[in-house]
């Protein structure tokens, strides 16, 4: 499993729903062997679960994750930090 973090001051649970959560959840439903996608979203945080089929590659996977996040980052409010990816 692939956890992303993110963390943004000033947004509220909506808007960091529409602006942070959904334009990443849209990009990252494009990687490869993904089984199931879910998130939590409250103000000033969000956070993307990422499930992927038995046998995937996480190493593979983390880079098509950063990939991901890469192309719409142009895309995200000044305010929120770089995401946090985590394996396990």
């Amino acid at each position: 499993m692939e956890l992303l973090n993110l963390y943004s001051v000033g947004l509220s649970t909506s808007s960091g729903r529409n602006v942070l959560t959904r334009v990443l959840e849209d990009n990252l439903n494009t990687v490869d062997n993904l089984k199931d996608i879910t998130s939590k979203s409250s103000d000033n945080f969000s956070l993307i679960s990422l499930e992927f089929e038995w046998g995937t590659d996480l190493d593979v996977a983390a880079n098509d994750i950063r990939d991901a996040i890469d192309r719409v980052s142009t895309f995200l409010p000044d305010e929120v930090d770089n995401p946090t990816l985590y394996k396990f």
